[in-house]
């Protein structure tokens, strides 16, 4: 694992290596965090952001979480982790560079994040079905051993495919998640 400043040293040669004209409007610059984010979207700790544009109040600005490098590449030397950099560093300048100018079609980098998006919720993993019990529901749950999963069904629901619904109007939705 790479130190926070050797971390820090190879972002600024990677930066040194772009174009003058890929900074253009980023006001609020390169930003090095030493966060681990987890997407909302993750199935578990099998899914991290490395990097990040953002524009907020006007300010445009890239993002790198060092905690996200670290848990994804634990083992890197140096010379990987440039490798890898200069990989997130120009994903996320091409969301800028896009973003510039007005690119926001089916072959944008936006576009492309989202269908990697939904091909990895698509894909089924072995693990839990979770669910957030509400109001007047009750919880059982039974392992399934073919799978080895726990899986919780909650009374008065049925399933639809991987989405279960509440045959009760007025009843606030519970969360399913199905990881098996």
């Amino acid at each position: 694992m790479i130190s926070i400043e050797e971390y820090r040293k190879i972002v600024s040669e990677l930066l040194d290596e772009l174009p003058e004209e890929f900074f253009r409007e980023l006001s609020g610059g390169v930003i090095v965090s030493e966060a681990l984010v987890i997407p909302d979207y993750a199935k578990g700790n099998d899914l991290y952001t490395m990097g990040h544009y953002q524009i907020y109040s006007g300010v445009r600005q890239i993002v790198l979480f060092k905690g996200s490098f670290d848990r994804a590449y634990p083992q890197v030397d140096a010379t990987e982790a440039r490798n890898i950099l200069r990989g997130i560093l120009r994903h996320e300048f091409r969301h800028h560079l896009e973003f510039l100018g007005g690119i926001h079609n089916s072959s944008s980098l936006e576009a492309e994040d989202e269908r990697e998006k939904q091909a990895y919720l698509s894909r089924q993993i072995k693990g839990l079905i979770i669910s957030i019990p509400t109001k007047n529901s009750h919880l059982r749950g039974r392992r399934d051993s073919s799978d080895s999963c726990f899986l919780y069904r909650t009374r008065n629901y049925k399933s639809t495919g991987y989405l279960l619904q509440s045959r009760q109007r007025g009843d606030l939705p519970s969360l399913f998640i199905l990881f098996c």
